[in-house]
């Protein structure tokens, strides 16, 4: 919410002039503006200007406000001479926060308590004595986190001059911190040691003299290979070598090649090395080299993927091979796959008996077992050095949105894991706008903690245009779906076709071995793909991007 001299507001909106003594207001969604002009009444209007009835108007702090009417598109705003107040509503503040109470002055003194559970941003309005005053809801400190695999540091910083400490208590634990204007101060805690995988939404509430705040935000745990800091592309060189002669840096005239770029195989694009052998002069191979230490810690394993890039001759495809030299040894062969469709597959080589010493590594780009070098465009990409053996792997998630939930009827608190995981069937539930997923059109698929179940229904008896949602839709898990229920769950869509659509309230329904039907948490949020559909709301996804969503137990 701002303020000034001729108008405040959240949001946006226009008042367009009619003539000297009317305006027409139109707001846009749920924008709330208002102006320093003389409105004595407000009329609704319909997208035909037709009049649906006076609007409410509200007067704080020397400025006019229209109280939204239903179904109106815009207010035809009557000017004229506004009776002065002999003692308006005044208080020494404008931004207040959760909890805290509050001095208004008119003709008397009085005191109001902001609700608990007001989020920033959120508008107080207080009506004392026949007269109207606003107040914006704000945080008390803003808040910055910062996270390692084993504790999670919060930047905070005050937002007032009157707040100076604040106790600050996260996962059960409480610590107190001495605020200065303008200065960052940092508290430190242990994450949690019984954590598990999963989407979870977490909370750090400060308290004060002020008032009260949460600040939530997501905590995503996966069990995944955990990255090494070297990056494999760092530092590299090319050579080319062509059959039965030695290798050479000197590419000209062969019509060998070696660049880093972006390259699609089978529609899929990946970043890395694209090669060709050289055909100009003979057949052989292209190859980058790379030198570098091996870390020291765990198992390190260079994986990626080889491919054949879209376009040209499959001819008799690609040998891809990763060697590696360490000392005065002679190259060894680590790994080796052959490619002969427009396609990624994967490749890996173990590192770890060179931990600590200096290698060569040559990744090495060959024309096919008939020695055809019709174009052979080979590609290397998403290259990277990471550990053998998957870790439990934490990263943030601060799209607080995502981690709003209601509690359901059906919700049952703590359900033990072995209860979720042995249920009799399951369904992931879900409204929507504009989802045409079909059998052959604009399919869209689901995936519960890494399992597909297969292609996600249409949203029936819905109208994006009247901004209509569908009646709750289901679709049940398959038995290996069923089986990976936990109480943290992840739900992702794989939008296949490139659809336009938005969907909200998730919720997971199970019915369990000893019959009763239970519902997950219902989690609120509402997700548009991609952001910029004329009829997106809510969280906005690049259609690069997998929708994602957590639900919990």
């Amino acid at each position: 919410f701002q303020r000034f001299p001729e108008a405040a507001g959240i949001g946006s909106g226009v008042a367009r002039k009619i003539d000297a003594k009317a305006y027409e207001f139109i707001p846009f969604k749920d924008s709330e503006i208002g102006w320093s002009l003389p409105i004595v009444r407000a009329v609704g209007l319909d997208e035909e200007l037709g009049e649906l009835g006076e609007a409410k108007l509200r007067r704080s702090r020397g400025l006019t406000y229209v109280m939204p009417m239903p179904s109106a598109m815009s207010y035809r705003l009557e000017l004229g001479e506004v009776g002065g107040e002999d003692v308006p509503l005044r208080s020494s503040i404008d931004v207040v926060a959760p909890g805290e109470r509050v001095i208004v002055e008119g003709k008397q003194r009085h005191e109001f308590t902001v609700p608990g559970k007001a989020r920033a941003g959120d508008r107080i309005w207080q009506e004392f004595e026949g007269k109207w005053i606003d107040f914006t809801v704000q945080d008390i400190v803003s808040v910055s986190p910062t996270l390692t695999q084993s504790s999670i540091s919060f930047a905070l910083r005050s937002s007032r001059p009157d707040v100076t400490d604040v106790t600050c208590e996260f996962g059960g634990k409480r610590q107190v911190a001495a605020l200065s204007e303008g200065v960052e101060t940092n508290v430190l805690y242990d994450l949690p040691g019984d954590l598990d995988e999963g989407m979870r939404s977490m909370e750090l509430v400060l308290s004060c003299g002020v008032g009260r705040q949460s600040y939530t935000f997501g905590l995503l745990s996966e069990m995944k290979p955990v990255p090494y800091s070297l990056s494999p592309l760092s530092n590299w060189e090319s050579r080319l070598c062509i059959r039965g002669e030695s290798e050479t840096s000197d590419f000209s005239g062969t019509g060998a090649y070696v660049s880093a770029t972006t390259m699609p195989c089978g529609m899929v694009s990946k970043s890395g090395l694209f090669m060709h052998p050289p055909y100009k002069t003979g057949v052989g191979y292209t190859c980058s080299i790379h030198r570098f230490v091996v870390p020291e810690e765990g198992f390190p394993v260079f994986r990626g993927f080889v491919g054949k890039r879209d376009g040209g001759d499959l001819g008799d495809g690609i040998w891809f091979s990763v060697q590696v030299q360490s000392g005065y040894s002679s190259f060894e062969t680590l790994a080796e796959v052959h490619v002969g469709k427009y396609e990624w597959k994967p490749i890996e080589a173990d590192l770890s008996r060179w931990r600590g010493r200096e290698i060569v590594m040559k990744l090495v780009s060959d024309v096919g077992p008939e020695d055809d070098s019709s174009a052979d465009w080979a590609c290397w990409g998403d290259l990277r050095l990471e550990s053998r053996d998957p870790q439990l792997v934490h990263s943030l998630d601060t799209r607080n949105a995502l981690y709003k939930v209601e509690r359901p009827e059906d919700f049952v608190a703590d359900l033990p894991l072995s209860v979720l995981g042995g249920a009799k069937r399951g369904w992931v539930c879900y409204e929507g706008q504009g989802f045409n997923s079909l059998p052959n059109s604009y399919e869209s698929h689901g995936v519960l903690n890494g399992i597909q179940f297969g292609l996600l229904p249409a949203s029936n008896g819905c109208d994006e245009v009247k901004n209509i949602w569908s009646p709750e839709i289901r679709k049940e898990l398959t038995p290996e779906a069923l089986k990976n229920v936990k109480r943290f769950n992840k739900f992702q869509v794989l939008n296949m076709a490139g659809d336009y659509f938005k969907l909200r309230r998730f919720r997971l329904v199970l019915e369990l071995a000893d019959g009763r039907t239970v519902s997950s948490l219902i989690s609120t949020v509402c997700v548009t793909q991609p952001g910029d559909w004329a009829h997106a709301e809510g969280v906005l996804l690049p259609m690069s991007e997998t929708i994602t969503i957590p639900i919990s137990f």
